[in-house]
């Protein structure tokens, strides 16, 4: 799709392994509060555009939606992160990866087949792989997909809410959905040592997963402050620049050790 619209108008080209080369994911590190030790990785996916380098999510996805290319993308990501995770559960074998799943996906009868099918080919333990879905996207909360959500939990999949307190945030969805963890927006977090609302939301929040039995993870951590502030609120695990820059999946090695 980008390369067509590079190439000038009414132009087309088709997907070559070349242009399916230039689709790369890189790996954001999540880490344990309280010890600095890696536990997981996100996986982020970005386009290597032949002219404008290399694109966020932000710049492609929503048109790779429109097109009707998000579920291919998706299901690309989720058997490299499976394949990457597998590698280094060989050196940590409690390290696991999440992906993020559109909402298109979700509504998917296929998607049980799709992750099955990634973790089976990469040899790697279902626990060890997270979906991380958007509130807009369990808003839905349909009999269909409260019941794909359940077979993925059923396989040991885990379920993550993701940007939690930015979407349709409700108690009602939280008693239907089998979560296994809220993370909290990078919205809140960046506000934390100067608005006190902020630090009130993420406190809220996070009293909120433990009423529910879910882990809990803060998002876009920078700063040793941001650090502080939600390790003293009892976050269990953070994310962020602070832990490290994101990288390529073939060279992220998660490791059980201080960071």
């Amino acid at each position: 799709m980008y390369a067509a619209k590079a190439a000038g108008k009414s132009a087309y080209r088709t997907c070559t392994p070349g242009l399916r080369e230039s689709a790369v994911t890189r790996a954001e590190l999540i880490v344990d509060l309280a010890t600095g030790a890696v536990r997981s990785a996100e996986a982020l996916v970005r386009w290597r555009h032949p002219r404008l380098g290399l694109l966020g999510p932000a710049a492609f996805l929503p048109l790779a939606e429109e097109a009707g290319l998000i579920v291919p993308i998706d299901r690309w990501v989720i058997h490299e992160a499976c394949r990457a995770a597998a590698t280094w559960r060989e050196r940590a074998p409690e390290a696991t990866v999440a992906v993020n799943n559109a909402a298109a996906h979700l509504r998917r009868p296929d998607l049980i087949a799709t992750v099955t099918a990634a973790t089976a080919s990469a040899g790697l333990a279902p626990r060890a792989l997270t979906l991380e879905l958007t509130e807009s996207a369990l808003i839905d909360g349909s009999e269909a997909v409260l019941e794909r959500l359940g077979q993925l939990r059923e396989l040991g999949i885990r379920i993550a809410i993701d940007d939690f307190g930015t979407g349709y945030s409700s108690l009602s969805y939280l008693h239907r959905i089998p979560a296994t963890e809220l993370k909290i927006d990078r919205s809140f977090v960046s506000r934390l040592d100067t608005d006190a609302r902020a630090y009130a939301t993420v406190e809220m929040v996070t009293r909120l997963a433990g009423a529910f039995d879910l882990a809990v993870v803060a998002e876009g951590v920078e700063t040793e402050e941001q650090h502080a502030a939600v390790t003293a609120i009892g976050c269990v695990h953070g994310q962020g620049y602070r832990y490290g820059r994101p990288g390529r999946l073939a060279d992220l090695r998660p490791v059980s050790a201080p960071v």
